[in-house]
């Protein structure tokens, strides 16, 4: 079993102090590319050569990853000083999900090597009409001699120009419906000229940094092999990769507001008014308190849907959701309130040390409309009541416990 609390405390030491202009990936540095909006070449080149992308890779194809819970929380690490470099990795991550669940062995090795090579991937399922409603997607997949044409777009990709590879998610049957739609790989070195055309970067509200753009194809072919799982299983395999996508999401969420109360706190340990500090004003210790016992609640939930991922994946649709909805709406809550006890600073950009509140604070917000909404999350957890309700017995938290050891 992974020695987790060791392994992170290797990757803290590695990357340094984060006050310090001189470690491997600072605050200063992290604040000046946000500003520039530079995509964080820097800083993934950095985490992957301490190896993070081994973590979401199976040890069985050449990673590390046997618990999903140690990259989960490594990233979160990343996150709590930019979550724009945990985001650009966690999509890598995401786009890999489809070939993990169903690629052939060839595959999952290919693309095992290709990560742990520093490629990137992008995973091509939204499009600019239909947002959530995938089964109304128009890309289209049509058979031809030795592959597949590929034509349509996909639109608000993370990583989509920066990416090797971009995981399309096409329709392969006119009529369309649950068993309408197929996973390709589609690999930019291989696609002939003038198949494949990126569509402009959009710039965000937070995660600046982050490529957030799409791609066109144009009677684009790619060979057999493209082909992830069966033709007609795209959507069950989309399904079951956004389980991991809600749950992931969550990790940007805590980091942010892990990151936020750490700044506050220094504040209110610092800041010297009305004859004491901040923290000693008995209503701002009290925000402090609760907004660290709601990112314990969060967390809580989150370690038991991460588990879930592997102890009782039959369930892992409702706790995925379940996180989605709750964690953002409540941790959204604790941001609201650490801005009431930071003041005027959690406003202003160039802090020396309170800028990276304003950051997070803007980051944060991704994390309610990712990977479905509250509406949509809500929904799916509306749809799975009765079964639930149904077959509701009591569980030995023992055996859970067990289980993880």
């Amino acid at each position: 079993m992974t020695d987790l609390i060791a392994l992170m405390a290797d990757l803290e030491e590695y990357l340094g102090d984060p006050w310090d202009a001189g470690a491997l990936m600072p605050y200063p540095r992290i604040l000046a590319a946000d500003e520039d909006q530079r995509y964080p070449h820097e800083f993934v080149d950095v985490l992957a050569s301490w190896g993070l992308y081994d973590w979401i890779v199976p040890a069985a194809n050449g990673g590390k990853a046997v618990n999903v819970e140690d990259g989960f929380n490594l990233y979160r690490l990343v996150g709590r000083r930019d979550p724009t470099s945990a985001t650009a990795m966690v999509l890598t991550s995401l786009s890999y999900m489809p070939v993990w669940i169903a690629g052939s062995p060839e595959q999952r090795q290919h693309f095992a090597d290709a990560i742990r090579g520093g490629r990137k991937l992008a995973w091509g399922l939204s499009e600019r009409r239909h947002g959530s409603d995938v089964l109304a997607n128009e890309t289209t997949a049509r058979r031809t001699d030795g592959g597949w044409l590929l034509n349509g777009e996909k639109w608000t990709i993370g990583n989509a120009t920066v990416a090797c590879t971009v995981m399309v998610h096409a329709r392969t049957s006119d009529k369309g419906g649950p068993g309408g739609y197929s996973i390709f790989a589609v690999e930019k070195d291989c696609v002939p000229p003038g198949q494949l055309a990126h569509l402009p970067d959009e710039p965000l509200h937070g995660l600046r940094g982050l490529d957030m753009s799409g791609v066109r194809l144009t009677d684009c072919f790619v060979p057999d092999s493209a082909l992830v799982g069966r033709a007609g299983q795209g959507l069950e395999i989309a399904l079951k990769s956004s389980q991991l996508a809600r749950i992931a999401i969550a990790s940007i969420a805590m980091a942010c507001v892990d990151t936020a109360l750490r700044s506050t706190l220094d504040f209110a340990g610092r800041r010297v008014i009305f004859g004491g500090t901040v923290a000693e004003v008995p209503y701002s210790r009290r925000q402090l308190a609760e907004s660290f016992a709601e990112l314990l609640i969060a967390d809580a939930l989150t370690t038991g849907a991460v588990r879930s991922l592997q102890l009782a994946p039959a369930q892992a649709s409702v706790w995925s959701s379940v996180v989605k909805y709750f964690v953002p709406t409540l941790l959204e809550e604790t941001l609201a309130r650490l801005t009431t006890v930071l003041g005027a600073r959690y406003y202003l950009r160039g802090h020396p040390r309170h800028g990276i509140f304003q950051k997070v604070l803007r980051d944060f917000a991704i994390s309610n409309f990712a990977d479905g909404n509250t509406v949509v999350n809500l929904k799916n957890i509306a749809l799975q009541l009765d079964g639930l309700l149904a077959g509701a017995v009591g569980q030995d938290p023992g055996e859970v416990a067990r289980a993880r050891a």
